[in-house]
């Protein structure tokens, strides 16, 4: 069992919040990681040396695996061939999306001739792999609300695979359940400085929007379409397993 080397400590700590396996309501059986990765890092696979590359964004301790004589990118969560891995401003920042952001231009600038994905279907085109991934990570960047809604339908998203599915009357409890969990529960020591930094910025933000006249019968954002609540997974993905 191999991990990035953040993740790898928490895990052999025993930390509640590790992974945020608890935070995201995706409970993981504990197990130990043998080989903590960092940057620049060779590992042996098979018959082959890769190179460790940190690409934190999606979590604090995110990796890829690069192939330079093949040009072979392993990218796990940071990108597939639709979307981008969300970002959890929550409790990682308001800088986590930039971050991630950079994490991508970096692995870009690769110019891999294969990317092999976490999620998805291979990209049969890497370049228009990444300019479509590059796109969706400038808008988490630029528009951070919007960033959170798209990190609670994906958490949302995973909570019914997980389960099988969620009886309608049900959602509206479980959902209001978690909200009152989060607010109970202290983040682990990683995350604690995180949080606050994100309380602050969000704080400016809801300042900055009660400055501005809403226009007449505009009181609140929109109401979600039904369509937006649809997360593109492939329909072969097991349901019983989590994240």
């Amino acid at each position: 069992m191999a991990a990035g080397v953040p993740e790898a400590e928490a895990i052999a700590r025993r930390d509640p919040g590790c992974c945020a396996a608890e935070y995201l309501d995706q409970p993981v059986a504990p197990y130990m990681v043998d080989m903590p990765l960092d940057d620049g890092q060779l590992i042996r696979l098979g018959d082959t040396d890769w190179v460790v590359v940190r690409t934190p964004g999606h979590t604090p301790g995110h990796l890829a695996l690069w192939q330079p004589e093949e040009r072979l990118l392993v990218v796990g969560d940071a990108l597939s061939d639709y979307d981008v891995g969300w970002v959890n401003l929550a409790l990682d920042g308001p800088d986590a999306a930039a971050t991630a952001l950079t994490s991508l231009k970096r692995i870009a600038g690769l110019a891999p001739r294969v990317i092999l994905p976490s999620h998805g279907p291979i990209p049969t085109d890497p370049g228009a792999a990444f300019a479509t991934a590059l796109r969706r990570a400038q808008r988490l960047v630029d528009d951070p609300d919007g960033a959170v809604w798209y990190g609670a339908r994906r958490i949302f998203a995973f909570a019914l695979m997980i389960r099988g599915g969620i009886p309608a009357g049900e959602v509206e409890p479980y959902l209001s359940a978690r909200v009152a969990d989060r607010r109970r529960t202290a983040p682990g020591p990683r995350t604690r400085g995180a949080r606050h930094r994100a309380d602050r910025h969000h704080a400016r933000q809801r300042r900055r929007r009660s400055a501005r006249r809403p226009p007449p019968g505009r009181r609140g954002p929109p109401p979600v379409p039904a369509e937006a609540l649809r997360v593109p997974y492939p329909r072969a993905w097991p349901t019983t397993r989590p994240h």
